[in-house]
């Protein structure tokens, strides 16, 4: 995907002239003004993203995005700002009400590293979470249909030395289009109130399956994804005692698996929203580790009782030998500590045989199966009949 053209609306001068020059020598074209009005005339064409900051001397950010919502081909914005979270979620708010893409939030000062990560999801190269599928979400936000289109796959994780089934991972889905990567959904693009009414439509899809197996006789705990954001508020923990409580299921049947690739700077917020559910029971994992820069020894501030290998980190063990004492380590690292380590991307024999090789007990992949919906009831709109069609 060709690489976006950036406008950043900020009067740090010494800032952005910096910020445009390290853009530019990695191939990003980069202007920067001081102008909200420049930007309004349409001085500087029409950028794929605006970068704002919110508060500037004379305007404020939110006539910037009244502005903004008057372009023929409107762009996504980063909103950035050093004021509080609910400043800069209300101009989120305000831009996604107005039809404009909100790509992310910055807390002012960031760094490039911050910036660029917003990027890549922008330039996706897998096209899962690339502009096409943001403004379709922002779409059914703006409508107020996003919840009638979520649906829950499953998907089973085994012990590989026998293939039994230990337990099933919930997945979201959108029936809409089988391409919108579930990341989007739990971006820093769609409010944390929307995140939340999201994951309580897929806990209950996930709760009632937990159910149907507890009420079987067997105990294969069933997981959903838990963004830092939805973990750390206030209202997770009723929405997890009204699930548990109307399904008749115990705690253990529930495993929140925290997405580690997001942000977890406020990693001691985490760790007490985290341990409030493990007191209550119910199991902590990190989901795609490896894919952020967060240490084992780091994670361990965390209640965790399983680690989950992304399917990336694997394949580069699958094609390159050079990679796998790196994982071997990181396996024997948390068997140490009484951590599950599951392997994700298992998708043939030859994978299973490896990952066992490697010292791992446990996995998930399209070995056994890809994620399949099925017919699920409760509070949230989750439906059956979509399609699923990655782990």
């Amino acid at each position: 995907m060709t690489k976006p053209e950036i406008l950043i609306v900020d009067d740090d001068e010494a800032f952005c002239r910096e910020l445009v020059r390290a853009l530019g020598q990695r191939g990003i074209a980069a202007n920067w003004t001081a102008s909200p009005v420049e930007l309004s005339k349409g001085l500087y064409g029409t950028p794929d993203i605006v970068l704002l900051d919110l508060g500037m001397p004379g305007i404020d950010g939110f006539e910037v995005i009244e502005a903004i919502s008057r372009f023929a081909v409107k762009p996504h914005i980063i909103v950035a700002s050093g004021y509080s979270d609910r400043i800069i979620n209300a101009a989120a708010k305000s831009a996604i009400g107005f039809g404009i893409p909100v790509l992310g939030r910055l807390e002012k000062p960031y760094s490039l590293i911050e910036l660029i990560k917003l990027l890549d999801r922008f330039c996706s190269a897998d096209g899962q979470s690339g502009p096409d599928q943001a403004a379709l979400v922002q779409d059914l936000i703006i409508d107020g249909k996003l919840l009638d289109h979520v649906c829950v796959a499953f998907q089973t994780k085994r012990r590989l030395s026998n293939q039994t089934v230990i337990g099933h991972e919930a997945l979201l889905r959108l029936d809409v289009d089988r391409s919108i990567s579930p990341e989007l959904v739990f971006s820093d693009m769609v409010p944390v109130h929307i995140q939340l009414d999201v994951t309580e439509a897929v806990l209950r899809g996930a709760m009632q399956f937990a159910a149907e197996i507890f009420n079987g006789g067997r105990v294969e705990p069933v997981s959903i994804n838990c963004s830092p954001a939805v973990l750390c508020a206030a209202e997770l923990m009723p929405m997890i005692s009204r699930a548990l409580a109307d399904f008749a299921i115990p705690p253990n049947m529930l495993v929140l698996e925290l997405t580690e690739h997001h942000s977890i700077e406020a990693l001691d917020t985490i760790a007490v929203a985290a341990s409030r559910l493990a007191l209550r029971g119910c199991g902590i994992a990190i989901d795609d580790f490896g894919r952020g820069t967060t240490s084992l020894e780091r994670l361990l501030e965390l209640p965790i009782s399983e680690v989950k290998i992304d399917r990336e980190i694997f394949q580069n063990c699958v094609e390159q030998e050079l990679s796998r004492p790196i994982l071997q380590e990181v396996i024997r690292f948390c068997r140490s500590h009484q951590i599950d380590c599951v392997v994700e991307g298992i998708e043939t024999e030859q994978h299973r045989l490896l990952a066992l090789g490697l010292g791992a007990e446990f996995g998930q992949g399209y070995l056994w199966g890809k994620p399949e919906i099925r017919d699920t009831c409760g509070a949230g709109p989750v439906r059956a009949n979509a399609p699923a069609d990655k782990d």
